[in-house]
């Protein structure tokens, strides 16, 4: 029965197929006589979940899974993919002209100045996974559960801990006390102060993304005001805040948290006058060392900010960002990149 130079391993494969033919063939005898409806000798295919489907089911979990990310804006998603007219990685999003407008009955023509801001796709994530046929041919719940949802959990937490930081490095304003956390509704109300400054709409879509901590806090705080009795119950069953003083409000873990840099010295404006995305300064601690990191904020005596639709100062000074890490020279000078710019 087989070739004496193979040694065993000729009859050890025979042995195999032949157990697999008469298991199969015990099968088949199984499903005829038990289904008679089925005819005999035909077994029923497999069925393997397809990339279609393992790709809406992972896309379906992940925005369940979004906090932050998934209250921002996404008219420009499409322009990334478009069929015919790619944009590459980066996009250009114009932003509305404003005008300053005229009194009286003669014209004043003004120059249409549109500005814009980039949108650039440059980080890729993402959970690689190792399945197998027997993974494949599991129902959609059971291959969600067992292999989609801990992948996908981590790619949310990600995106959301990633939009959070550039949130934070991006957005020049902020309120409260570094370092401590809020227990008074003001500090929160003073959140909606900026916004209101700076002509955002008060359409519906304002939120309020917090940590737990500040979370439980809030609620704790908020627990003796008046407001509506279902959000009342609703803070009393779940510990959230709910709509809450003109934001909807959400816990999310991935809030980020800024470390402000060793600063040093007492600094001070080099030169009067200065306008533009960067600030000359001197008075710094007299040795080369970083100062600022890119996130932290500072303001200037006597520059206020200004209303940019009613063009009147709102009599609160300006917060300036740092847009990048920032070191002394030798001296103690140090230009600093900010956000907005001074003019």
């Amino acid at each position: 029965m087989h070739n004496q130079t193979d040694g065993l391993s000729r009859p050890q494969s025979w042995l195999s197929i032949g157990l697999s033919v008469v298991a199969s063939a015990a099968l088949t005898w199984l499903v005829a006589w038990c289904w008679p409806q089925a005819p005999l000798g035909v077994l029923m295919a497999n069925t393997f979940l397809t990339s279609s489907i393992i790709t809406k089911e992972a896309m379906r979990i992940l925005v369940n899974n979004l906090v932050f990310a998934r209250t921002i804006n996404r008219t420009y998603d499409k322009r990334f993919s478009q069929d015919g007219a790619k944009n590459g990685d980066t996009i250009r999003v114009r932003k509305p002209p404003r005008y300053l407008g005229r009194s009286g009955a003669a014209m004043q023509p003004e120059a249409v100045k549109e500005t814009f801001v980039n949108v650039k796709m440059d980080e890729e994530f993402g959970v690689d996974l190792e399945i197998s046929n027997y993974d494949l041919t599991l129902s959609v719940d059971n291959f969600s559960d067992k292999c989609l949802k801990p992948g996908v959990a981590r790619i949310a937490n990600y995106i959301d801990q990633k939009c959070m930081q550039k949130a934070a490095q991006s957005i020049p304003y902020a309120v409260g006390t570094p370092g401590t956390t809020p227990a008074a509704l003001l500090t929160f109300g003073l959140a909606g102060v900026k916004l209101d400054d700076n002509a955002a709409p008060q359409d519906g879509m304002r939120y309020m993304t917090i940590t737990s901590l500040m979370q439980a806090t809030i609620v704790d705080a908020a627990k003796g005001l008046f407001q509506a009795s279902a959000e009342i119950a609703a803070q009393y069953r779940k510990g959230k805040m709910g709509t809450f003083g003109g934001f909807e409000w959400q816990m999310d873990q991935n809030v980020f948290t800024h470390t402000v840099g060793p600063l040093g010295g007492t600094p001070l404006v080099n030169g009067a006058g200065q306008t533009g995305a960067s600030l000359i300064t001197d008075g710094w601690t007299a040795a080369a060392a970083n100062r600022l990191k890119k996130g932290d904020r500072f303001t200037i005596v006597n520059v206020n900010h200004v209303n940019p639709a009613s063009y009147q100062s709102t009599g609160q000074v300006q917060q300036f960002l740092v847009t990048a890490d920032v070191s002394s020279d030798g001296a103690g000078a140090a230009p600093i990149p900010i956000s907005p710019p001074n003019v």
